[in-house]
């Protein structure tokens, strides 16, 4: 996810952006710690944020080897800045180093 500035010349102030995965019931994903897997921060003009999402944390212990789990990315972020967002997921599969790259009409959301 990047910060588009409306005008690069005079660009507005930060905006306080929330970065979560949603399971396939859109509950969050709770890491080995049993906490949400989120993030928040404050983007400038320009910068960007990432959260990493292991698969571990996908995986249901009883379940069979290799089973996929279901997620989502979401955003939470003020409406008025909803458009001032380039967002995009990238899945890396560390077995075979193949990357993946979501693009915003994939179910990446803004609130």
């Amino acid at each position: 996810m990047v910060f588009v500035p409306p005008d690069p010349i005079q660009p507005p102030d930060s905006i306080r952006v929330r970065l979560r995965f949603l399971d396939a019931a859109s509950q969050p994903i709770l890491n080995f710690d049993h906490q949400p897997v989120e993030r928040e921060v404050v983007l400038l003009p320009g910068q960007s944020a990432s959260l990493e999402l292991p698969a571990s944390y996908l995986a249901d212990p009883a379940g069979p080897a290799g089973e996929r789990g279901d997620f989502r990315p979401e955003v939470t972020v003020a409406k008025k800045f909803k458009d001032r967002l380039l967002l995009s997921a990238e899945v890396f599969d560390n077995a075979t180093g193949i990357t993946r790259v979501v693009h915003p009409q994939d179910p990446i959301r803004c609130r």
